[in-house]
């Protein structure tokens, strides 16, 4: 079949989740999704993004609590970044 997906790139489903490549076979790709799962539904259309997957990285967030898509999660309002890291790096640390 013959993906065109890498392992760390972003793919977006169905327009409403993000997630990441992980596991990339000849008939299949698997993924780790980010964010609710409950609007998912078989046969959900996902496409490529191009994008290695990246989180913020900032002086803003320290004490500060995030979901795994850099969004808030600890009611202290939002907040701004300068800097992204790609994950792939932090994955040589």
């Amino acid at each position: 079949m013959g993906f065109r997906v890498q392992v760390l790139k972003t793919v977006e489903v169905s327009k409403w989740f993000i997630g990441i490549a992980y596991n990339i076979d000849e008939d299949s790709i698997g993924a780790i999704l980010l964010g609710e799962d409950s609007l998912l539904n078989a046969g959900d259309e996902v496409e490529r993004t191009g994008r290695v997957m990246d989180i913020p990285v900032d002086n803003a967030l320290i004490g500060r609590v995030i979901n795994p898509l850099g969004e808030p999660v600890d009611g202290k309002g939002s907040f701004s970044f300068k800097q992204r890291c790609l994950l792939s790096d932090l994955l040589l640390l």
